[in-house]
């Protein structure tokens, strides 16, 4: 019988894929437009961003959404003092009774070194790493996180400048409220 525990490799590695590829550029051209919430997966899951940022509309598909402060979209004339930086966010149904891949799973799968400051619980797993990078200009050393959502594997990476706050403990704060504000959107 095969368990999800063993399933973890490539349910990690699944989950990394859909969140590297479809990073790049924003919107179409025109001017992106920043959502404070939107249905994914056919509305299996409302995704709700941390404060002082949105979901960039124009990234956003059935898995897959990226996250940047909501004073990056044109639309929006109003400043944060959240920390700058990116998050990808993606998701995979996962099947009843399902357990998180571990962080070292995670890292494998990514090409991740130098996992530090790890947080895990069944529900959720957060820790800093050092890898590949989707964008020019983003630090490295970023923040990593997958959480159970309402019946959904969710894989989260944070990015942030070199020396900038989302690669800090403020990056982890980040994460954290975006699952508690999206857990408490799909009760």
């Amino acid at each position: 019988m095969t368990t999800w525990t063993s399933k973890g490799p490539l349910l990690a590695a699944a989950l990394l894929l859909l969140t590297g590829c479809e990073v790049g550029p924003v919107g179409s051209g025109a001017a992106p437009k920043g959502l404070s919430q939107a249905r994914m997966g056919g509305g299996a899951l409302r995704l709700v961003p941390p404060p002082g940022y949105c979901i960039d509309q124009g990234s956003l598909k059935a898995r897959f959404a990226l996250l940047a402060r909501c004073d990056a979209f044109a639309a929006v004339d109003t400043v944060s003092d959240a920390p700058r930086g990116m998050i990808t966010f993606s998701m995979l149904p996962a099947p009843a009774g399902a357990e998180l891949p571990s962080p070292e799973t995670i890292a494998k799968a990514a090409r991740l070194t130098r996992l530090s400051e790890v947080e895990s619980t069944a529900a959720e797993t957060i820790f800093r790493a050092v890898g590949p990078v989707p964008v020019k200009g983003v630090s490295p050393r970023h923040w990593r996180a997958a959480a159970l959502i309402d019946g959904q594997l969710v894989g989260i990476a944070l990015y942030g400048p070199e020396d900038g706050r989302a690669i800090t403990g403020d990056g982890r704060m980040l994460i954290k409220a975006l699952i508690a504000r999206s857990r408490a959107a799909n009760p």
